[in-house]
């Protein structure tokens, strides 16, 4: 039985998954995001009535997938999300990526809504990941690092081998934040963090990248919703890797570079935020 069908309709592009997204249907899915990506639909429509369950090996294979719509100005929907599964991706972060709407009328209405006014990022929304950032890679990674001056981003990093990402949401404003890193800080890192010596990104050391993002997110939210009443909500990070993985948060909004120095080299965390 396939995992998926398709179908183009009423100018939109449907894809009507069959079963919950298990671990055997991990393969499939990565390569069919390509042939999906190649429809000139300008609207993508995930029907997930009879999705369950996601496989966590698949939410870096989806975060791309949005991302490259969203590089493209396209839009991303999901229909028929049980309650059970928007906890699910609500608990995991994704309940923005996902994008699930309980009627289709509401999919064509947001396609003909002007695009949303971009939110300008201040200094006061920054200084708290900064400082989020140097307590915990002090605390928890026994590093002492350096901030530099933030910057517009233009490109993508070229040098980058992991990342962890999250998704901001708040009742005002919604983005990602990225923490960016090259191969060789991120070992040295590593090592700081459990005395382990490795020579190559793998499995097993990846989710210290989440685990060190998901500490220094918790510290700047803590104070940006306490002291300045942001109302940003939990959420849990996704993390990529590969080599040299290109970063980048795909998006007609500006994006928000702070480097950060240390004896290793350097590293970066990426933020984007766009009004609801």
């Amino acid at each position: 039985m396939n995992i998926f069908d398709t179908r183009t309709e009423l100018g939109a592009y449907f894809i009507t998954f069959t079963s919950s997204l298990d671990e055997k249907s991990v393969d499939a899915i990565r390569v069919a995001t390509k042939s999906w990506l190649a429809s000139p639909s300008e609207i993508f429509v995930l029907e997930m009535s009879r999705v369950e369950t996601i496989h966590r090996n698949l939410f870096s294979t989806f975060v791309l997938f949005a991302r490259d719509l969203k590089s493209n100005k396209k839009l991303l929907f999901s229909l028929s999300v049980s309650p059970a599964l928007f906890k699910f991706l609500k608990d995991n972060g994704l309940d923005d990526l996902f994008n699930p709407v309980d009627d289709i009328k509401k999919i064509y209405q947001t396609a003909d809504k002007k695009p949303m006014q971009k939110t300008k990022i201040d200094v006061e929304f920054i200084k708290p990941f900064i400082t989020a950032t140097q307590q915990t890679f002090g605390v928890q990674a026994n590093t002492t690092i350096t901030a530099e001056k933030p910057f517009s981003k233009t490109k993508a990093s070229p040098d980058i081998a992991i990342a962890g990402v999250i998704n901001i949401t708040s009742k005002s404003f919604k983005g990602t934040i990225a923490l960016c890193f090259p191969k060789d800080v991120f070992l040295a890192i590593y090592k700081n963090m459990l005395g382990e010596d490795h020579t190559d990104i793998n499995a097993e050391i990846q989710d210290a990248c989440g685990e060190l993002l998901n500490i220094l997110f918790g510290v700047a939210k803590a104070e940006l919703n306490n002291k300045n009443g942001y109302e940003i909500e939990k959420a849990l990070p996704t993390v990529l890797a590969g080599e040299k993985i290109k970063v980048q948060q795909t998006t007609a909004l500006p994006v928000i570079v702070m480097p950060f120095k240390t004896p290793a080299g350097h590293f970066y965390l990426e933020i984007v935020a766009e009004d609801r």
